[in-house]
């Protein structure tokens, strides 16, 4: 009974509310599933580490989706007979309220050894109804338990759509509108590795062009201009955040490669795929140029597509320049 009003309260007074949704629904959409997860455990006691609460057929989450996953984890943990404990979580999103959203205080009895399952699903939307259906997992993939739940409000779309996708598919489409005469403009490579070159290009990973990436997994980059030029290797991640690999060191930045032979970017700096919670299409840009590019060409601070755009594929007067996109794919590691 005491856990019931503490888990009560802390529903009530958070700020975090799904918006669209009525409390109401949420509350009840959130204390169904826990309970139901809780007597579909094959296994006990456990302990969970939260992961993921993705949109169907997506590696893609929402605002929404991350609060339900929040409050989800925060009720399981109130069944101290059966959960050990609740790794805390922590949400990629801000609460509109301005602040992070609370974390789990895990919950430690002094019972026999847990076993360590894994908090993952997905939602779809139908209609005016979101459903969403989780699952626990053991480490061999095995799930323990799983459930289903829905929630009815027809305000709750906006909400519970991702806007990561919307990003990351506005600047890919601002990148495939070649700036460069078009008489300058080469594109005889495969539409996957959109190529705007007035000289050739070469660009190729550690994987295959196009390859699959798991989280933590090392990407490194080959290139090689026909011409000697200085190059800029630009990653947009699913999310649609941009990061520079390189030149990433202030040397690298007026470093002029050999043309004719290929050269191993980050020979000097390792960089791993950080996907996790948000993984997907993303997108590698490799621009060279004969010219060294000027410094407002690394300013990669705009929210909008294409002043992010404009400003990467920003040259000094005169110089002929190349550019290669390269589309990859990132999934969580398991």
């Amino acid at each position: 009974m005491r856990r019931a009003l503490v888990w009560l309260v802390w529903l009530l007074v958070s700020p975090t509310m799904l918006w669209g949704a009525s409390l109401q629904d949420v509350n009840r959409a959130v204390g169904q599933l826990a309970q139901r997860l809780v007597d579909e455990l094959e296994v006990t006691p456990v302990e969970i580490q939260v992961r993921f609460l993705n949109q169907e057929g997506t590696a893609y989450a929402s605002e929404a989706s991350e609060d339900f996953l929040q409050r989800l984890a925060t009720v399981l943990s109130q069944h101290t007979e059966d959960v050990h404990k609740v790794q805390p979580y922590a949400p990629r999103f801000i609460s509109r309220a301005g602040a992070p959203f609370g974390h789990v205080e895990p919950v430690q009895p002094n019972k026999k050894e847990a076993t360590l399952v894994y908090l993952e699903g997905h939602y779809r939307l139908i209609a005016d109804r979101v459903m969403v259906a989780m699952r626990l997992r053991d480490d061999q993939h095995h799930s323990v338990s799983h459930a289903e739940v829905s929630l009815q409000s027809t305000a709750l779309a906006h909400s519970w759509k991702p806007h990561h996708e919307d990003r990351f598919q506005k600047i890919a489409s601002a990148f495939n509108r070649p700036t460069l005469p078009e008489k300058k403009t080469d594109l005889s490579s495969p539409a996957s590795n959109h190529e705007t070159s007035s000289f050739p290009l070469g660009v190729r990973f550690n994987k295959a062009n196009g390859a699959t990436f798991l989280g933590k997994e090392e990407l490194r980059v080959y290139v090689r201009p026909e011409k000697s030029a200085y190059v800029q290797v630009l990653y947009i991640d699913a999310a649609g955040h941009p990061t520079l690999l390189y030149p990433k060191h202030p040397e690298d930045h007026q470093k002029r490669l050999l043309g004719g032979v290929f050269h191993d970017l980050f020979i000097h700096h390792r960089w791993q795929i950080t996907c996790q919670k948000i993984c997907g299409p993303e997108l590698v840009v490799v621009r060279a140029s004969t010219q060294p590019f000027p410094e407002h060409s690394r300013n990669l601070r705009s929210h909008n597509a294409k002043a992010l755009v404009t400003a990467f594929r920003a040259v000094e007067p005169l110089a002929e320049t190349a550019e290669r996109q390269i589309h990859i794919t990132t999934l969580p590691r398991p």
